[in-house]
């Protein structure tokens, strides 16, 4: 398990910084909240005004008057967006770094098959995206405790399972879009999460093509629909997990059969 721990021990810094600032932010979010309750009829008033804004964003403006709503409406803006294209920027580097660096060929010189190097990295990459969440999730839970709050736990935590999925969701598609493509570059990891957003965003917008909400994750993540039904979208997550595996097993299809220095 060597590849393993040395892909944990290589992003451990990033991997921890970044769980705890959006931690800290939702910590804020959460203390905040009832100052903002307070006032929430008027917020809901005037974002009322801003439909198309709202829709832009995918915000249920009902849901305002609960911290379960203003939490996911905080969480989808900036832990969501900011998770996703950590998740794919890490998608797009898995493999593509040890080209870069000239490494693999030093790495597959020695006993160990492309399968198992995949399979570790990619192993290691699903920790490193759950330790992610974990930190959102846990400094979260410890502020509504000691603030005094109250929050339904079954909702709460399928906010952060179906985002946990979602992140791997384009892990997983940034990885094999990578590979697939003749000319690579990690970034592409990040133009995927602006496209699928924006499927997500003309889905909203225009009524008549509402079928977009099946090819992107975003979708089946927004905290709104959990919150409305106290369930996860599953068919939704399925039909994008189908669309990840495609691309995903067509890219390290390549990646197996070419030549390393390609």
């Amino acid at each position: 398990m060597y590849i393993f721990k040395n892909e944990l021990r290589r992003h451990r810094i990033t991997t921890v910084a970044i769980g705890v600032i959006l931690g800290l932010f939702m910590m804020i979010v959460i203390t905040i909240y009832p100052a903002f309750s307070d006032d929430a009829q008027n917020m809901m008033a005037a974002f009322g005004d801003l439909s198309s804004f709202t829709n832009l964003l995918n915000i249920d403006i009902t849901q305002l008057g609960s911290l379960e709503g203003y939490y996911g409406m905080e969480h989808d803006v900036l832990v969501n967006l900011t998770i996703s294209v950590y998740a794919a920027m890490l998608g797009g580097n898995l493999l593509l770094k040890e080209e870069r660096e000239n490494t693999s060929e030093f790495l597959l010189t020695h006993p160990v098959s492309r399968v198992r190097v995949i399979a570790e990295k990619l192993l290691a990459s699903t920790v490193i995206l759950l330790v992610v969440l974990l930190c959102v999730y846990s400094i979260s839970l410890l502020t509504v405790y000691f603030s005094g709050q109250e929050v339904a736990a079954g909702i709460f935590f399928k906010i952060h399972l179906v985002s946990f999925l979602l992140y791997l969701n384009i892990h997983l598609l940034a990885l094999g879009l990578v590979e697939l493509v003749p000319y690579k570059n990690a970034t592409l990891g990040t133009f995927v999460v602006v496209f699928l957003y924006a499927l997500l965003v003309i889905s909203n917008l225009k009524p008549d093509w509402e079928f977009l909400r099946w090819l992107t994750p975003f979708h089946y993540s927004s905290t709104s629909f959990i919150i409305n039904t106290d369930t996860i979208p599953w068919k939704y997550i399925a039909a994008n997990y189908a669309i990840s595996f495609v691309f995903l097993f067509l890219g390290l299809y390549r990646y197996t059969k070419r030549d390393i220095d390609y």
